[in-house]
């Protein structure tokens, strides 16, 4: 009855045209009655195709919907031999739900299997066939299921014609799935006016419906619970929100809540003259300083009270996988074949839950983009030589910066500072410098190190926290000396950057712990170019532009002159630190120096 009714509903909708279609959707609310009754008859093979005949506008009667399901048997059906279109989309939210219901159950039995638990399983239940007695309405749902899950698995190709276990179902069920997957994904590598839905409809929208209750291990919430939410951290009374992925063999993510400390706001005050320097020689004084570093940091707009301790989800699956290689495919057709990149619009696009879960899950899909983004420019470095390509990717780097100012990519600093650095280490390249097509994308270039400059400087705030890891403060001052062709590189004109990462270096070579002042003293050496450690603080102090031109074509000269700095004795350099720092920073200054 149910592919009966499917039929007829699809060849009413094709053969009256857009007029009843529209009036199907608006007047009578079809597709949503569709959504909520097809969607747990996903099992049912020969409903795909009839719902595709539907989104491409084919004839129910000149498909063969009682053909295996198969990748090519779908493609020769509906991909047009690549001119394929999309003519109704309003069918697309009723294929959603059903990939998502089915999805979902897959996902929990396999979940099940692994925790060796019988409790809570969605598996397909086989009436006892002894039974004589008459059947209740929930009873013939339960039988109308199971024999639909047969005729599913008969119409799957290599799937036994009668499964006897619940294993061998879902498998059959699975292989299902992942082909109806896989000819979404074909359709959008072969077809133009597919992509062209994808990007400019709800199509990701969709499929994060369908990814977010398995990342998140939480489904959607009410858009009132939402906004309820947002005032209070969600702790569930425990302090901890931990996520564990249904599809993950990994330790779960947990993010932690912790308390971020009121601080009062800074006196203000009259601004002192600026120090003037006549000469060389900087005249220093004896006296106790009453002031310290300032307590003033850089925190994200949300979520400055959470951590997260994994982003990954290792071991994960095959559909789940395939569901996100198919999303990515839609992210890597905006940033390389559109013209101008506007955006992936994630606030608008991910599904209503709580703050945490949705911080949890748009960093899975940002640390995901950035990884794909990245091997596919490393597979073609070319690529990056192309105006409209370098142009959407310094847009795009753009985005994912606010994203981590906002609070919405957690730990991304790092992950973004490798991505850029892969970009303008290549691009610093003589040989690729002087190109035409790059010279021209010379304010998408200076965009970038704009990008290196705002990452680095919210990284080293980020952690100047008395409770931020030491070996996470100690790997990212390494970090900085691998990049340091990027970080320092003559072409970034930034004379602010360079006071802001000098003060932030300074307070780490007064820090209480030993290896913190040698990985800064490490990093110290690198910016101690042409002027050994005088120039150091001079910026920090005096804000003269012609010392700064002074320095920075001193810098472009001599392209060894990092190495006489590197030679400098970390461990004399922070020696002479605790009893210059009491003395003020003139005084540092001269310590540093002998």
């Amino acid at each position: 009855m149910v592919l009966l009714g499917a039929k007829i509903v699809a060849r009413l909708l094709v053969v009256h045209g857009a007029t009843y279609v529209s009036k199907f959707a608006s007047k009578t609310g079809g597709f949503v009655i569709m959504k909520n009754r097809l969607k747990r008859w996903w099992n049912v093979a020969p409903l795909w195709p009839i719902c595709f005949c539907v989104l491409f506008g084919k004839d129910v009667a000149a498909v063969d919907v009682d053909r295996p399901l198969a990748l090519f048997a779908l493609l020769d059906a509906f991909a047009n031999g690549g001119k394929a279109k999309v003519v109704y989309p309003e069918i697309l939210p009723v294929i959603a739900a059903m990939l998502k219901a089915g999805v979902g159950t897959v996902v929990a039995d396999l979940s099940g299997d692994e925790n060796d638990s019988g409790k809570g399983k969605a598996t397909l239940d086989v009436p006892n066939p002894s039974r004589r007695r008459a059947l209740s309405v929930n009873d013939q749902t339960r039988g109308a299921s199971s024999t639909m899950a047969g005729y599913a698995c008969a119409h799957v190709p290599n799937a036994p014609a009668v499964a006897q276990t619940s294993g061998e179902r879902m498998v059959g069920l699975t292989r299902m799935l992942q082909t109806i997957i896989q000819f979404l994904a074909q359709l959008h590598s072969t077809c133009p006016a597919f992509r062209d839905f994808c990007a400019n409809s709800t199509f990701t929208q969709e499929l994060f419906g369908i990814l977010f209750p398995v990342v998140c291990s939480s489904d959607h919430v009410s858009a009132e619970t939402e906004l309820n939410s947002r005032d209070s951290a969600l702790t569930f009374d425990g302090g901890d929100v931990v996520i564990r992925p249904l599809v993950s063999s990994a330790a779960p993510p947990i993010v932690r809540t912790i308390t971020v400390e009121d601080r009062p706001p800074t006196p203000t005050g009259g601004r002192s003259e600026r120090l003037r320097l006549g000469s060389s020689f900087i005249l220093v004084t004896q006296e106790p300083t009453e002031y310290g570093p300032s307590p003033a940091r850089l925190t994200p707009g949300i979520g400055s009270g959470l951590h997260l301790k994994v982003t990954s989800l290792s071991g994960s699956n095959s559909l789940i996988e395939s569901l996100m290689e198919l999303a990515m495919a839609v992210f890597l057709d905006l940033v390389f074949e559109r013209r101008e990149f506007t955006g992936f619009g994630l606030n608008t696009k991910i599904p209503p839950g709580f703050q945490e879960h949705q911080i949890y899950f748009e960093t899975y899909l940002l640390r995901n983009t950035i990884a794909h983004i990245k091997s596919l420019i490393a597979f073609e470095m070319m690529k990056l030589c192309e105006p409209r390509i370098l142009t959407n990717i310094a847009r795009f780097a753009g985005h994912v910066t606010d994203y981590i100012f906002e609070g919405w990519f957690l730990n991304g600093a790092e992950v973004l500072l490798d991505f850029v650095g892969f970009i303008l280490e290549y691009l610093q390249r003589p040989d690729v410098s002087r190109m035409k097509s790059v010279r021209l994308c010379s304010q998408s270039v200076a965009n970038l190190r704009s990008v290196v400059s705002r990452v680095v400087l919210f990284r080293l705030s980020e952690l100047d926290d008395p409770k931020a890891d030491l070996k996470h403060i100690v790997d990212f001052l390494t970090k900085m000396m691998y990049w340091q062709a990027v970080i320092l590189s003559p072409d970034n004109t930034d004379g602010e950057f360079t006071r802001l990462i000098c003060y932030q270096l300074y307070t780490r070579l007064i820090d209480p712990r030993h290896s913190i002042k040698i990985a800064a003293a490490d990093v110290r050496a690198l910016l101690s170019f042409g002027r050994g450690m005088l120039f150091f603080f001079f910026l920090l102090i005096d804000r003269s532009t012609d010392a700064a031109d002074s320095i920075r074509s001193e810098a472009r000269g001599n392209s060894h002159a990092f190495q006489p700095c590197q030679e400098h004795r970390s461990q004399a350099t922070i020696r002479g630190i605790p009893e210059a720092h009491g003395t003020g920073k003139g005084s540092v200054l001269t310590a540093i120096q002998d």
